[in-house]
């Protein structure tokens, strides 16, 4: 089956655009359409870009992120939400909304149920979810579920708002949509350096609150030294 993968991104994050969009279209061989919404000044171009499969939306205005968790980053993260369920009343094809940040090993269609609804990823430690991969895999039946979602997020004072309210949301549906909860090991691993057999997609998140570029640099670094 077809699907579609979308993401949000700014400048700072166009060197992780480049490598999320190469290795998706090296690997996922079922993606019909990669949806960039880009929320920067000024798209740099790349021949990678310039696939069919491949489209850039421009957001209506320029989202500056300066510093994780600052002001442009709130606003990126709750872009990716609003972002998903626009796509959503739009789309019957699975749709799956991925970090930026990621990098795929190989096609993880396999690992999806189609018989279910909504498929987020399960962790093992910290917090029980995290929202860097959340696929609708009937999407007209999981828009309650995006309204609820971000209706958490509105409701939490302090951030990381997404993760924290996915985790809230999840359980208060699991008797309006049919969820799979799959392991990060497989879809949102971060154990770059010792990657087990059943890892499809790479996540090179973030710890630390700081300078944004600083930070970014240093995850870049750790994608780069697995190619």
């Amino acid at each position: 089956m077809s699907y579609t993968i979308c993401t949000v991104v700014n400048d700072i994050y166009w060197d992780f655009l480049y490598y999320f969009t190469k290795s998706a279209l090296e690997k996922c061989e079922g993606m019909s359409e990669l949806i960039v919404l880009y929320t920067g000044e000024n798209f740099k171009q790349d021949p990678i870009f310039n696939n069919s499969r491949v489209k850039i939306a421009k957001y209506n205005e320029s989202v500056i992120t300066k510093n994780i968790w600052d002001e442009g980053w709130q606003k990126n993260v709750d872009l990716k939400t609003q972002f998903l369920r626009d796509l959503a009343t739009k789309k019957d094809n699975p749709i799956f909304l991925i970090d930026v940040d990621c990098y795929f090993l190989n096609e993880f269609i396999d690992v999806i149920d189609m018989s279910k609804d909504i498929a987020v990823t399960k962790r093992v430690h910290s917090s029980p979810y995290i929202a860097s991969f959340v696929g609708l895999i009937k999407p007209k039946a999981c828009l309650e579920f995006i309204d609820v979602w971000r209706d958490n997020m509105s409701k939490i004072p302090s951030v990381p708002r997404e993760t924290t309210a996915l985790v809230r949301t999840i359980p208060s549906m699991k008797d309006k949509v049919a969820i799979q909860e799959i392991p990060e090991t497989t879809i949102n691993c971060i154990n770059f350096q010792s990657t087990p057999p059943e890892a499809r997609i790479l996540h090179f998140k973030g710890h630390k609150i700081g300078d944004a570029v600083q930070l970014l640099n240093h995850r870049l670094n750790s994608l780069k030294s697995i190619l």
